[in-house]
């Protein structure tokens, strides 16, 4: 499929595809018969794959209408004005889709790897983090200056939450089968 073509496809279901990063609870399974990217190991660089891999890793956090934020992972966020720090409550009983659990360290490591990627957002935000600590089911990022809103900076298509091995994905979906070229069958996530 030429490159103009695919394009052209993704243009036209963009609106339809970016509506599922939303990403309510879903269940039963999808197809995805174009586009299909060269692996599943996350990869930034390729803007056309971020709808793919929003169906199958889960972001920190989403901008919605009116500019809130909602999230899968948190549970509640506060900036600590004092500390000038932005702390992260992780939500209760999460897991990976192989049912191991989603831990504060996992979050510092997906941070880490967020903020190594030659991204202009990725750089800006490790610019802002002085430290990144754990602190019971928390994750504190300590900042380099006062930053009430640094909250919003993790509200990027681009920072997603990772597992320490490939194949254990974090999103609503998993994949089942994949017939390079042909099809990729996702499966709600167990988790």
């Amino acid at each position: 499929m030429s490159r103009i073509r695919l394009g052209l496809i993704l243009f036209l279901l963009g609106p339809v595809l970016a509506s599922a990063a939303i990403k309510p609870n879903y269940a039963g399974e999808a197809r995805i018969r174009l586009g299909e990217p060269a692996t599943f190991a996350f990869s930034p660089s390729n803007y056309s794959n971020l709808v793919f891999y929003a169906l199958i890793y889960e972001n920190f956090f989403y901008l919605e209408g009116g500019g809130r934020l909602r999230s899968n992972l948190f549970s509640a966020h506060h900036y600590d004005k004092e500390a000038r720090a932005l702390v992260l409550e992780l939500g209760r009983n999460l897991s990976f889709s192989d049912g191991s659990p989603v831990t504060p360290g996992h979050i510092i490591k997906s941070l880490e790897a967020f903020v190594s990627r030659n991204l202009h957002g990725a750089r800006q935000l490790g610019k802002q983090i002085r430290r990144m600590r754990v602190e019971k089911n928390s994750v504190v990022l300590e900042l380099t200056s006062h930053l009430p809103d640094a909250v919003f900076s993790l509200a990027v298509p681009e920072l997603i939450l990772q597992a320490d091995r490939e194949s254990v994905f974090s999103g609503p979906f998993v994949p089942v089968e994949w017939e390079q070229g042909r099809h990729i069958l996702l499966k709600a996530n167990p988790r």
